[in-house]
């Protein structure tokens, strides 16, 4: 019958980043324009490179043999547009066998688009046809591109069109490959190889 009483919330102690809106915040708005521009300003002071990700240059290449995969493939280009928004300049480059169909290759251009203001970021994609024969050896066309290109990009990925890569997975790599140089240092380091 004699149920606890609530208890009180504990008092609110206005601290940086925490106070109320005060009333004349909103009669006044030149004032909130004034905080409002602070803040940006204060955004773009700190995110000038703030991410592992901004400003990156990867080589994605995938092979990509026929449309048997292709609703995959559409999800492995999702990951890598939103790496793009991440901050990085992507570069990807698909190998198939198959003639893509220009309706295809329009959704392709209206699907895949990084409206990332950064000048640091960006994705460009390209079709590369190979003749049918090549088969299983399709996954071998990524190496000369990638020695090719070895002092362009910080990043180097080939996969095939079913693995997803999110930004998160490329920022983990990096962080530990990072790690992996700080423990064995720079000169050792080429012996490791992060996985993912």
């Amino acid at each position: 019958k004699n149920a606890p009483s609530p208890t009180p919330p504990p008092p609110h102690h206005p601290g940086p980043g925490n106070a109320p809106l005060s009333p004349n915040l909103l009669k006044n708005p030149s004032i909130v324009r004034t905080t409002l521009k602070e803040r940006d300003d204060v955004a773009s002071l700190s995110s000038s490179k703030s991410s592992i990700l901004d400003g990156l240059l990867v080589l994605v290449t995938i092979a990509s043999y026929d449309f048997m995969q292709h609703s995959h493939l559409e999800e492995v280009l999702d990951g890598f547009q939103d790496l793009c928004y991440a901050g990085s300049k992507v570069d990807i480059v698909i190998y198939t066998t198959v003639l893509y169909p220009v309706a295809l290759i329009d959704m392709f251009n209206d699907r895949m688009r990084c409206n990332n203001p950064s000048p640091n970021s960006g994705l460009t994609m390209t079709l590369m046809l190979k003749p049918s024969r090549v088969r299983l050896h399709l996954v071998d066309f990524h190496r000369e591109l990638f020695y090719d290109r070895i002092d362009q990009y910080d990043v180097f990925v080939y996969m095939e069109d079913d693995i997803r890569i999110s930004p998160k997975t490329v920022a983990a790599y990096l962080h530990e490959t990072r790690r992996v140089e700080s423990l064995v240092g720079p000169k050792h380091a080429t012996d490791f190889n992060v996985g993912i």
